[in-house]
């Protein structure tokens, strides 16, 4: 019988024990996250590898850049930074009803051809525009000062050429020329980064 309360109070201080451990751990994994999101994760940065040459003038479009269209969508446009040789983004348009419009995935990669810009369009849902089953291919054709020029290769649906500019350091502007036959008008969207 001793044995057994003494189980018992073995049992209770564990569980008491167990319990204030459990309080302050988690009290102070909660101010650990909110430092975390503050603060990069350590050696996340140092593990990607160094830009290839070709790209890393293009680190300036790196980020989370944001417009609002003359009809008030929302044009989001997101940039991983160069690394290796290649880089990722992707664009999205909300209408201002709140609904998407089309989504955008984008990649910049280094190849033995030289440096190509390939993106798809999707519909809201996922599926793509028309009869598109490959990709618009964009070519680098100059990358300098916060400037890198894509010219149109394959399937531009009549873009000439896609322009990226760097507008000081919260600024990023996004011209894009048209065929003179495709009888569109070019635009620039200036985003902020966010």
């Amino acid at each position: 019988m001793r044995q057994h309360v003494s189980d018992r109070c073995s049992l209770a201080t564990m569980v008491s024990v167990l319990a204030a451990s459990a309080v302050i751990l988690l009290s102070g994994c909660g101010s650990k996250v909110a430092k975390s999101q503050d603060a990069p994760i350590v050696g996340a940065a140092s593990s990607l590898p160094a830009p290839a040459p070709e790209i890393k003038e293009l680190s300036f479009m790196a980020g989370r850049w944001v417009a609002v269209n003359p009809n008030k969508s929302l044009a989001e446009e997101h940039w991983t930074m160069p690394a290796g040789k290649g880089m990722q983004g992707m664009f999205r348009i909300i209408r201002p009803s709140g609904a998407p419009s089309f989504f955008e995935i984008t990649a910049i990669t280094v190849e033995p051809a030289g440096t190509f810009l390939r993106l798809r369009h999707f519909h809201a849902a996922l599926d793509v525009h028309g009869d598109e089953k490959e990709a618009n291919v964009f070519k680098l054709v100059s990358a300098s000062n916060g400037q890198a020029v894509f010219e149109g290769v394959e399937r531009t649906r009549g873009v000439a050429r896609v322009i990226y500019r760097a507008e000081g350091r919260d600024g990023l502007s996004m011209q894009v020329e048209m065929e003179p036959n495709s009888g569109e008008k070019g635009y620039t969207t200036r985003y902020a980064r966010q």
